[in-house]
């Protein structure tokens, strides 16, 4: 036969084999062939096919779907290396952003992009987040459009609700205590609603 691709086999040396030999186990595609090879070439990466055990040389990893890291490519970036760049028409493992670049972290997946309102986040710490931490709250400025985190949600005239500052605890089904919406009272205190405002508030006798 003219290739051994016709019958699904790999090529090793005018053969078509249903398996490489264990000393020639790494396999490279050239003209829609797979040659069993000792090694890969010099510009070549490789991938090791956890499930068949299979060494792969491909020219570019991102033509698999794969990330490169340290001339290898690999399903996905190590602990230390977490951050994917699009660097040489790959997407290069890294542990940080390359220049005014800004961390997002969407999914199982951690890019370096040029602006986080693109993907609806906001930059926090150098970090593009879509909520802030613990501790801090939301804050979104309607007059320039912009999120950021906050320490206390008083100091624009808000209240904190969970982990966002909002305008009116009431529409969350909440009230307004001590600067924050809560639907119960600290332990302690009592909650009392006035029968004719419908307004709650905690007090701590109800006497």
């Amino acid at each position: 036969i003219d290739s051994c691709n016709e019958v699904n086999k790999y090529t090793n040396e005018k053969t078509c084999v249903n398996e490489c030999p264990s000393s020639k186990n790494y396999k490279i595609a050239k003209n829609d062939e797979i040659f069993c090879s000792l090694t890969c070439d010099d510009t070549d990466y490789k991938y090791v096919n956890i499930e068949n055990g299979n060494n792969i040389c491909v020219k570019s990893c991102k033509s698999i779907g794969k990330v490169l890291y340290n001339g290898n490519c690999l399903d996905k970036c190590p602990s230390n290396k977490n951050i994917e760049i699009n660097k040489n028409n790959e997407i290069e493992c890294s542990s940080q952003c390359d220049g005014n670049k800004y961390l997002l972290i969407q999914g199982n997946s951690n890019q370096c992009v040029d602006d986080c309102t693109s993907y609806d986040a906001f930059l926090y710490e150098g970090k593009c987040v879509f909520e802030c931490p613990s501790g801090k709250y939301l804050y979104e400025n309607k007059d320039t459009n912009t999120k950021q985190c906050v320490d206390n949600c008083r100091l624009y005239n808000l209240f904190a609700n969970d982990n966002k500052c909002v305008t009116d605890c009431s529409t969350y089904n909440k009230f307004t205590f001590e600067g924050s919406c809560l639907t119960d009272c600290p332990s302690g205190l009592y909650l009392y609603e006035d029968i004719s405002s419908s307004k709650k508030q905690c007090i701590d006798d109800c006497r």
